[in-house]
């Protein structure tokens, strides 16, 4: 049996544990026979994370893969009565993965109740991660381990060049379709590399070569040393849907390689859409019931008011009894106008977990109305910057001006220093953040005492010293600064209307610009609108979050502070990678200090070094700080968390971020209903 280790175990430990499970383990149980080979120091320590094939778990919690059968809820049974669905033993994989509930063994059958404001987190959001748990790795709660899911098994080789995936053999679709290879190359290949579907391919695809061993083993031969791939691997999207993979035997009847030209045509009318790239993502989006998952409940109701979700016939874990998971037999996400009435509801006891939407100025309700609610009321750590500021380094330059302006460093240290992040902090947050500049969290390898504090005192004086040398002073007698054209100088603010605690910030940083002479246009749009602007480089300053701090994830994972220079969130400089990606055709050529950058940030992802790993990543620390390409207002916040009291098994502390898709790091399959 092999343990694959990349970080926290170490070696020695590992060896131990192998031998003790080798002894313990009868043959006949053993999954995975790869033999046991000793790793070397710097692979023991190349990764943060600790990979535990699903055997550890069988091996530490009793296995019910030596058990005569397997349980699964009534629902299903009846349906096995009745010839429509194979027995269960059937449906599982050869090596189920096992779970140990969090707190008791669970009962089946039940609804699971949600509320959010607006479509894009129901479909792209909890349907895209969050609450399908179809990545091929789960993250535990605290963000600190990976255990294998679809994937048995992930390896990188000692120079970083190849990465290999074994697949659990005998994992099945939603329909009852196998999981095979074909699957990930018709995602990384005819999805990931065709321009009409990804007009760019993602960059932790560009220049692979992929070799097929057989039906459930694949290696990916990297164009450079990559050894913490594994993070990249475990939550980047081929390029559509946001989805780790989507299946090859029901999308290629859409695609223009596989299917039928007449036929794609008749759908392509049937529809109405004009390509058939345009059917092919229709039919690939999260709000599609007919396309089938890996998740542990399918879609059998989408539409703009909610969605309906149903128990996975075929999903591929188990309880430390052989029951089958989910445990619920049903899930509802309910489509509501604001993020009022999701607070509002949810103090109504109506829903039955809560994690959007609710503003930390009201935990202290919320928590005074457990009893009548029904709920407990509970706070999951942050690991995120919660607030942050980007601005538009590549802006239209129909107004050149104003794009100078805003790719003037010391114009974004000034208005950083105008920030009072301690008042931020108190009033919309109760002082549970940290109100410093974009940082690594203490403890951190990358961690500096100075980071914290670079540009982020509250000092208006030096504020408006920096933008009277930069030449955008006040006329006598004026209140507002002049651009260098004798233009008033007025900035515009974007913030997402459905993100409460941001609009409350937009009007307290409104407050601080105008008062050292700088206007602000605040506006407040949708998620979705915010999005657009900042992709088509159609805005000044947005205000948004970075979902992971947490070192090395955030180097292939949300890239964290390196938003300017990492190529996955590229708002903040659409322009100059657009040169970059595609040629001098497109876009802006970037200034030589922003390619700098760029190659800075690619040594570290290609370095085998641990040590020179975190040596780059401060110079490039350093290097943020010098120039600021973002402003950081407050990270590391607390999450409210709703959690009706009839909804068992769910932990009193997890993180929460976006970066390992809480609440998919709780094992949610094992969550269960007691009325």
């Amino acid at each position: 049996m092999r343990l694959i280790l990349i970080g926290q175990l170490g070696g020695d430990i590992a060896e131990e544990v192998l031998g003790d499970l080798e002894m313990k383990l009868p043959i006949a149980c053993l999954i995975t026979t790869l033999g046991k080979r000793r790793m070397s120091m710097q692979v023991r320590r190349r990764l943060l994370i600790t990979l535990l094939v699903s055997v550890l778990a069988v091996a530490l919690m009793g296995s019910p893969i030596c058990a005569a059968k397997y349980n699964e809820a009534p629902m299903l049974a009846e349906l096995v009565a009745r010839g429509e669905l194979p027995p269960v033993e059937e449906r599982l994989p050869k090596n189920p993965v096992v779970v140990e509930p969090i707190g008791e063994i669970g009962k089946y059958g039940g609804t699971i109740r949600m509320g959010f404001a607006g479509r894009h987190y129901v479909y792209n959001s909890m349907l895209a991660g969050r609450f399908t748990d179809h990545e091929p790795f789960t993250w535990d709660k605290d963000a600190t381990t990976l255990t294998p899911n679809w994937v048995e098994s992930a390896e990188i080789s000692e120079d970083g060049m190849v990465f290999t995936v074994k697949l659990r053999e005998g994992v099945k679709w939603s329909d009852g379709v196998p999981l095979t290879v074909d699957d990930l190359l018709f995602n990384y290949i005819d999805i990931a590399q065709n321009p009409d579907i990804t007009p760019s391919v993602p960059s932790w695809l560009q220049g692979v070569e992929f070799k097929k061993i057989d039906d459930y083993t694949l290696e990916f031969h990297l164009p450079n040393p990559a050894p913490m791939y594994i993070y990249a691997f475990q939550t980047s999207s081929p390029g559509i849907s946001g989805q780790s993979i989507i299946p090859k035997h029901y999308m290629q009847q859409f695609h223009i390689d596989y299917a039928d030209p007449d036929e794609l045509e008749r759908m392509m009318q049937e529809e109405g859409v004009d390509t058939w790239a345009q059917l092919f993502e229709l039919k690939a989006a999260n709000d599609n019931p007919d396309r089938p998952n890996l998740s542990m409940w399918r879609l059998v109701e989408a539409t703009s008011e909610r969605a309906v979700l149903e128990r996975n016939p075929y999903y591929w874990k188990v309880d430390t009894a052989g029951n089958q998971l989910p445990y619920v037999d049903r899930v509802i996400l309910e489509i509501v106008g604001s993020t009022e009435v999701v607070t509002m509801r949810t103090l109504a006891g109506q829903y039955d977990f809560t994690i959007f939407h609710l503003d930390l100025a009201d935990y202290p309700t919320l928590v005074a109305n457990e009893e009548a609610g029904g709920y407990r009321a509970l706070l999951w750590k942050g690991a995120a910057v919660d607030c942050h500021l980007k601005f538009n380094l590549t802006y239209d330059e129909e107004d050149p001006v104003m794009a100078e302006i805003l790719r003037t460093p010391e114009f974004r240290k000034a208005l950083s220093y105008a920030i009072d992040r301690e008042e931020i902090n108190e009033l919309v947050f109760l002082g549970t953040g940290r109100p410093v500049q974009i940082s690594p969290p203490e403890g951190s390898p990358v961690y500096d005492e100075s980071f914290p504090t670079m540009y982020a005192t509250y000092d208006p004086q030096k504020a408006n010293e920096l933008l009277d040398s930069i030449g955008l002073t006040k006329p006598s007698g004026s209140q507002w600064r002049q651009r260098p054209d004798g233009k008033e100088l007025r900035v515009e603010l974007l913030a997402s209307s459905d993100w409460g605690n941001h609009v409350k910030i937009g009007e307290l940083i409104k407050d601080y610009w105008e008062a050292v002479g700088v206007r602000v246009d605040l506006q407040a749009v949708s998620f979705e609108r915010r999005s657009q602007l900042e992709e088509a480089a159609n805005y000044e300053v947005s205000m948004w979050k970075v979902d992971n701090i947490i070192y090395p994830t955030y180097l292939e994972v949300h890239r964290g502070f390196m938003t300017a220079v990492a190529e996955a969130p590229k708002t903040t400089a659409v322009l100059w990678w657009n040169w970059l990606e595609r040629g001098e055709h497109v876009g802006i050529e970037p200034p030589q200090w922003f390619k700098d950058d760029v190659q800075l940030f690619e040594a570290i992802l290609q370095t085998t070094d641990d040590a020179e790993r975190t040596e780059l990543t401060r110079q490039l620390w350093n290097r943020y700080y010098e120039d600021l390409w973002t402003i950081g207002i407050v990270q590391q916040v607390p999450s409210p968390v709703i959690i009706s009291k009839r909804l068992k098994n769910v932990p009193d502390e997890a993180t929460n971020i976006w970066a390992i898709r809480t609440p998919a790091n709780t094992e949610v399959a094992q969550w269960y209903i007691d009325e």
